[in-house]
């Protein structure tokens, strides 16, 4: 799947994706983004187009895109008996074996 403005994009699971991001005038920078889902590699994007009013580019986006975190139980990723679950999914499995409270 190729999404405007990002080319040769890599799901690297619970750490991530990376992403050759495309500017417009062409040049092109390899980013890795600490955030889980290929819509954050969109999210990204939108978040690049918006800070490239204030002169702001890939370069810095390769300082801080690695560093994003989630919003506290949103897209937190916690491993639960030896396996990796986005915070959604532990919710829905908590919920099917009904926890004593």
């Amino acid at each position: 799947m190729r999404i405007s403005g990002a080319e040769e994009i890599e799901d690297r699971g619970a750490e991530g994706s990376a992403f050759t991001f495309v500017a417009p005038e062409r040049a092109r920078a390899r980013l890795a983004l600490s955030l889980v889902g290929r819509h954050n590699v969109t999210n990204a994007l939108g978040a690049l187009a918006a800070a490239s009013i204030w002169g702001i580019g890939a370069r810095e986006a390769s300082e801080v895109l690695p560093r994003l975190k989630p919003a506290a139980m949103r897209g937190e990723v916690t491993a639960f008996r030896g396996r990796i679950y986005g915070h959604q999914r532990l919710l829905q499995l908590e919920s099917h074996w009904r926890w004593p409270a």
